[in-house]
């Protein structure tokens, strides 16, 4: 789907790429320690700046491919549900870095990134929530939902193929 893809590539250039490349450019500038996540800090320690930028492109592909690998196994569409979980790694990216380059050229973040990093997660859940009920409705009219019980019709027809006793 376009709209799958679009959002997908937004999402990596912007929380993957335009929030590691901020960050790594205010650790430059700032100091280590203004990197509040003391598991990129260490990435930069050990490896540098330049390793912090590759390692959050490649995290954020791996986690924006996770709703691809769900809607190829799941037999119900997705549609509405991975755009939003999409929609909102985009938001959250665009968010980080103009955090990061705000405290980069002011001294003080706009925001906290700890209320930023919660306000993330809360998004994530209305986003998939929200997507999750607007799909069930697709699915339901356009008859692609999936059954979660055995009809009594059905365990008639199985007993019979099993030898089942009654």
């Amino acid at each position: 789907c376009l709209s799958h893809k679009i959002l997908f590539i937004s999402g990596i250039l912007s929380f993957g790429l335009l929030d590691g490349l901020t960050a790594a450019i205010m650790i430059n500038e700032k100091g280590v320690m203004s990197e509040l996540n003391p598991f990129l800090r260490e990435i930069v320690i050990y490896y540098g700046a330049a390793t912090l930028l590759i390692f959050k492109i490649t995290v954020c592909f791996m986690i924006l491919s996770v709703p691809l690998l769900v809607q190829y196994i799941s037999k119900e569409s997705m549609y509405w549900t991975i755009n939003g979980f999409y929609g909102v790694f985009t938001v959250a990216g665009i968010l980080a870095a103009m955090d990061n380059w705000i405290f980069m050229k002011m001294g003080d973040p706009f925001i906290d990134p700890r209320l930023v990093t919660g306000v993330t997660f809360l998004m994530l859940l209305m986003a998939i929530n929200l997507g999750n009920m607007m799909d069930y409705r697709r699915n339901h009219a356009n008859g692609y939902y999936c059954r979660s019980r055995i009809t009594d019709k059905e365990w008639e027809r199985m007993k019979k193929e099993m030898n089942y006793p009654d």
